[in-house]
């Protein structure tokens, strides 16, 4: 995580952390099915859309470098799957994996100073 995130979003990340991890483990599956050579256009596809998913939703709980790996993967399941490519795919889950796994919650941001000072008080009438 790179920057802190107000505290609704804090709340929200407890709230859906458990389904994004069980849709990191998902990812993980279907890219070990590859790694065995499961390779067909629909689990691609579904891979890819995972991918996109957990990029986006990483990314607005501010773990940059979890949604970068899940944006990589995302990419990389838009062209066909080779035996070649499956190292960087498994890679990359296990980068994703580690970044959202292990990694903290989101901080609350602190309190923001107005951005403008607030006209001093009135004197009290007598």
């Amino acid at each position: 995580m790179s920057e802190q995130v107000p505290d609704e979003l804090v709340e929200l990340w407890a709230e859906l952390r458990p389904e994004l991890l069980r849709q990191v483990a998902t990812l993980r599956e279907l890219v070990t099915a590859f790694s065995e050579g499961a390779v067909d256009d629909e689990t691609r596809e579904q891979a890819r859309s995972l991918a996109h998913q957990l990029a986006g939703s990483l990314g607005s709980f501010g773990f940059d470098a979890a949604g970068a790996a899940a944006r990589a993967l995302e990419l990389r399941f838009k062209q066909r799957v080779t035996p070649a490519s499956v190292p960087l795919l498994v890679a990359l889950a296990t980068e994703l994996e580690n970044r959202v796994g292990t990694g903290p919650p989101p901080q609350p941001a602190p309190p923001r100073e107005p951005a403008v000072p607030a006209p001093p008080a009135a004197p009290p009438a007598d």
